[in-house]
């Protein structure tokens, strides 16, 4: 029991420095992003932080069993290293009991993986597509500077704003030119409000004491009204694809959609990847007297960086419609890694 609980240790521990390392490494990456993103003032360094945080808790589905499959290498390589792996053998352990030590840990941190990759990967996704849409709509007209011209993508509507409070939507001095095939329509008004989008396209504009004139090849003509409401295109529409990546497992689980059917199966992949992974490294725990803790830890990175590959083309093909399942590619994987694993067997033997 006490070599147990020591094999179990060394392999937590290395699991937790691991982990923390890789975290850091992903957060980081991710606020670099974020960073760029934010160049041109469109997100707030609250929301950088937010975001940041929301991306690395999604990337927990995959650092777990990546942080796990390390660390049984480095603390097995450590152990090689004081030379205690022989000790251990000659103490009576087998290596039947040192795998199923190992096992024991695959199993907590699978739980992990799944509970990180079924539940908190959807509600993550969640608050990003909400804090993102906020964004877009809010960035909106924090663009449109008081007392510039501002030109449409599709270069048919100019608008003038002489003061744009864009926290409470209060506008004066509004002007806005639309371009049309046979003319042209001006609006002004000395006050008015904005509500950002209304609809993913369109902004909802209100005037007070409007004016519009109008000049076309076949009319012209001018008004003045009390209150005028417009529904304005907007310079940035707000993203609308099916986010998938959203969705509840339930409402994946009953999708025909291959992309939420990729999906689902990717977060089954957590855990199942746990112990693929796990059954990896045990080839490169043996016993290498002297050696560094660190010195399989390119080879580890390779086969991890290789099945990763499987995973992921297997995804693109499922979304594809190509293959019908994800698990071909880790199936493919697991079959090369016990074929090898007998053949290094029968060589030994």
């Amino acid at each position: 029991m006490l070599i147990d609980r020591y094999i179990i240790k060394e392999i937590l521990l290395s699991f937790f420095v691991t982990f923390c390392v890789l975290a850091m490494i992903f957060l980081m990456y991710s606020l670099t992003i974020f960073l760029g993103e934010a160049v041109d003032g469109s997100l707030s360094g609250k929301e950088i932080i937010v975001l940041t945080l929301l991306k690395t808790l999604i990337a927990f589905g995959v650092l777990l069993p990546l942080s796990y499959f390390l660390s049984t290498v480095i603390a097995f390589g450590r152990l090689n290293l004081n030379s205690e792996l022989i000790a251990i053998k000659v103490s009576g352990t087998s290596s039947k009991r040192i795998t199923g030590n190992i096992l024991i840990g695959c199993v907590l941190i699978g739980v992990l993986s799944a509970g990180a990759s079924l539940f908190c990967r959807p509600w993550a996704y969640q608050e990003i597509y909400t804090l993102k849409d906020e964004i877009a709509s809010k960035w909106e007209f924090q663009k449109v500077k008081s007392k510039r011209f501002y030109l449409s993508e599709n270069e048919e509507q100019i608008i003038y704003l002489g003061k744009n409070d864009f926290s409470s939507g209060k506008l004066e001095e509004v002007f806005i030119k639309n371009q049309q095939e046979d003319g042209f329509e001006i609006i002004t008004a000395p006050i008015g409000t904005i509500k950002s989008f209304i609809t993913p396209k369109t902004h909802q504009l209100s005037l007070e004491g409007a004016e519009i004139y109008k000049i076309s090849s076949e009319d012209k003509f001018f008004v003045q009204l009390e209150n005028l409401t417009l529904q304005i295109n907007a310079f940035k529409t707000i993203e609308q694809n099916q986010r998938a990546k959203k969705k509840p497992n339930i409402i994946l689980a009953s999708s025909t959609n291959p992309v939420e059917k990729a999906e689902l199966q990717w977060r089954l992949s957590a855990p199942i990847s746990c112990f693929i992974l796990t059954l990896t490294a045990l080839p490169l725990i043996s016993i290498s007297p002297r050696q560094s803790r660190l010195a399989k830890i390119p080879i580890a990175i390779a086969i991890y960086a290789t099945y990763y590959i499987f995973l992921g083309f297997s995804r693109t093909l499922v979304e594809q419609q190509v293959w019908p399942h994800l698990w071909f590619g880790p199936i493919i994987f697991l079959s090369v890694l016990l074929i090898f694993l007998r053949l290094k067997r029968i060589r030994e033997n």
